[in-house]
C-alpha cells in the first residue's frame, strides 16, 4: 500500500442534479535532476453550458439514466512528459534556467530522445557528452527548444538545477457513474501539482482502491482534508484530468445503484438535498442538507 494525504473541497455527491467531488493535489516529494526515490463519452460538458437528456438544454448527447457516486476512490496518475516544477533560479548554480526554461514547462525530449520519468531524463544526461545538451519543452501548449550548457558536479555528474515531477497520486470522490458503460466523474477540480498549482497533463492513469484513515474537517477559507492509503487493487483507468475533475472508465463497472435522470442548470433550485458520501468505510451513506443559494 502507498500512504497518501489531500485536500478536498467538498467531496460527495448531491442528488437532485447537484454534485461536488475534488480529486486531491499531490503531496510528494519533488526530485531534483531526475534523481527520483475503447474511448467513452463523459456526459458533464467541460465548458459549464447546460445540458441534459430528455429535453434538458442542448449541446452533447448524454445518457438519459446516472447513478450518483459518493464512493471515494484513489488515483495515480502519469504525465505526458516530465513537469518542471522547480527551475532552480535561486540555487547558485543553475544551467537549465540560463538556457531559458521555467518552472511549469513540460519536458519532452533531452537530445531528441523522449522522456517520461525522471528516472529517462537521468539517464540521457549520463549519456550526454556534449558541450551542450538540447531540451525540448512545452510552454503553454507551445513547442520550445533550449540548448543548454551542462554543468558537471565533482562525481562528473550533469545537474541541469531543475526539480522534477512524473507522476501524482490523489484521493477523490465519485460524482456520477454511467451503469452502462462504467464511465465516472469527479467533479470539482482536476489533480494539480501542489508546488506550482498548474494541472498535470495526464499521459495515462490508475484508478485505485483506496482506504480513509482520517478526515480533517474543512473550515472557512481552509479545504478539509482526506488522508489514507492507496491499495494496489486496479479499479479501473484515468482518461481526462480538466479543470472541471477527473474522468475515467471503472472495470468492472460498479453495482448498479437507483439510477436517475439527468437534468441539466435550470433543474437546479433551492431547498432540501441529499448528499451522498463515504467517509471512511466503503458504505456510502445519505445526508441530509439543504441548499441555500446558487450561483449560477
Amino acid at each position: 500500500t502507498e500512504k497518501t494525504g489531500y485536500v478536498p473541497s467538498g467531496s460527495g455527491a448531491v442528488c437532485c442534479a447537484a454534485a461536488a467531488a475534488q480529486p486531491e493535489k499531490d503531496a510528494a516529494d519533488r526530485r531534483e535532476d531526475g534523481e527520483s526515490d475503447c474511448v467513452h463519452a463523459f456526459p458533464f460538458p467541460a465548458n459549464g453550458e447546460s445540458v441534459g437528456a430528455g429535453g434538458h438544454g442542448g449541446g452533447r448527447s448524454l445518457p438519459k439514466q446516472l447513478c450518483a457516486g459518493g464512493q471515494t476512490f484513489g488515483v495515480r496518475m502519469y504525465a505526458e512528459g516530465v513537469m518542471i516544477v522547480g527551475d532552480g533560479k535561486d540555487k547558485e548554480v543553475h544551467p537549465a534556467y540560463d538556457a531559458g526554461v521555467r518552472e511549469q514547462d513540460i519536458l519532452l525530449e533531452v537530445d531528441g530522445k523522449r522522456v517520461r520519468c525522471a528516472d529517462d531524463v537521468k539517464n540521457e544526461f549520463e549519456k550526454a557528452t556534449g558541450e551542450r545538451i538540447l531540451l525540448t519543452c512545452l510552454r503553454d501548449g507551445v513547442r520550445m527548444e533550449f540548448s543548454m550548457v551542462p554543468h558537471r558536479d565533482s562525481e562528473g555528474k550533469i545537474k541541469a538545477g531543475i526539480f522534477l515531477r512524473d507522476s501524482l497520486a490523489g484521493i477523490g470522490t465519485v460524482t456520477y457513474y454511467d451503469p452502462e458503460t462504467g464511465s465516472f466523474g469527479g467533479l470539482g477540480h482536476g489533480i494539480s501539482d501542489g508546488s506550482s498549482g498548474r494541472l498535470m497533463p495526464l499521459s495515462r492513469g490508475a484508478v485505485l482502491d483506496v482506504r480513509i484513515t482520517q478526515i480533517v474537517r474543512g473550515e472557512c477559507g481552509r479545504p478539509g482534508e482526506l488522508r489514507g492509503y492507496l491499495r494496489t487493487d486496479k479499479q479501473g483507468v484515468l482518461l481526462k484530468n480538466t479543470d472541471c475533475g477527473v474522468f475515467g472508465v471503472f472495470s468492472p463497472a460498479p453495482v448498479t445503484e437507483r439510477a436517475m435522470p439527468v437534468g441539466g442548470r435550470e433543474d437546479l433550485h433551492a431547498g432540501k438535498a441529499t448528499l451522498l458520501c463515504s467517509l471512511g468505510g466503503a458504505e456510502v451513506k445519505a445526508y441530509s442538507v439543504t441548499i441555500g443559494s446558487i450561483d449560477r
